[in-house]
């Protein structure tokens, strides 16, 4: 403890020795990381059950073309970003990964329609992209990022 007038008790610290032994401490590198709890064991687990949830929507999602609930989910998960840890950028990993199987997968069906001369369904199938692309585009790019 210290009296801003340095008229304390003998006992404290007068406030010339306060600070400067705070300007003696390292410079915090990453702000964002002053705060910061560590995680327990049973957050994490809780966590990753959470990212299982969130990656068995965006599957359910996806195969019912419900995109604007991928892009809810992909919102959901960009958040995860505070967490830190690891946790995010695996999240992050696992369910963008499935959306942009999804995506080579609709473009490979496309692209097959076009070659065997299906061309209405090959127009419907590059509309479903552009239908998943539009609902994602901001969280998408987002998510993304944090990759």
């Amino acid at each position: 403890m210290f009296d801003p007038e340095d008229k304390g008790p003998a006992s404290w610290q007068k406030r010339g020795a306060i600070l400067a032994a705070i300007a003696s401490l390292p410079t915090i590198k990453d702000p964002s990381s002053a705060l910061s709890t560590a995680l327990t064991a049973d957050d994490t687990t809780k966590l990753w059950a959470m990212v299982e949830d969130l990656d068995a929507r965006v599957e359910k999602c996806l195969a019912a073309k419900q995109f604007l609930a991928v892009a809810d989910a992909l919102c959901i998960l960009a958040r995860f970003e505070l967490v830190g840890q690891g946790i995010a950028e695996a999240a992050t990993v696992s369910v963008s990964s499935r959306v942009l199987a999804h995506v080579d997968a609709t473009a490979m069906r496309a692209q097959s329609a076009a070659i065997l001369g299906r061309l209405s369904e090959a127009k419907a199938t590059t509309a479903e992209i552009s239908a998943l692309v539009e609902a994602i585009k901001v969280p998408f790019i987002d998510v993304v990022c944090l990759i």
